[in-house]
């Protein structure tokens, strides 16, 4: 059974939009040591957790567009956030 910081890991991951591929180049480490952690081979670290948790609520913002040197599957989230949101909320003219 996967512990819950594992598991807490994974959703975050797949929260903001990332493949593991991704999630790994955004935290400076290798795609199996992601999946590793992902999966309760290993556990995240705080830092690592920090920095994904990070990434969820500035894509979480969005009023905020996030920079062009962020994951490309975190800014796609983001515009389909933004787009659900509009079609939702229409903008006040």
């Amino acid at each position: 059974m996967t512990d819950p910081i594992s598991q807490r890991f994974s959703a975050f991951i797949s929260m903001c939009g990332l493949t593991q591929q991704e999630a790994a180049d955004h935290l400076g480490i290798a795609k199996r040591t992601v999946a590793m952690k992902a999966t309760g081979l290993r556990k995240p670290t705080p830092d690592e957790m920090r920095r994904v948790l990070d990434l969820w609520q500035r894509l979480s913002n969005l009023d905020v567009p996030l920079p062009d040197d962020y994951p490309a599957g975190a800014r796609e989230r983001q515009a389909a956030m933004i787009e659900a949101r509009d079609l939702i909320l229409p903008p006040d003219d």
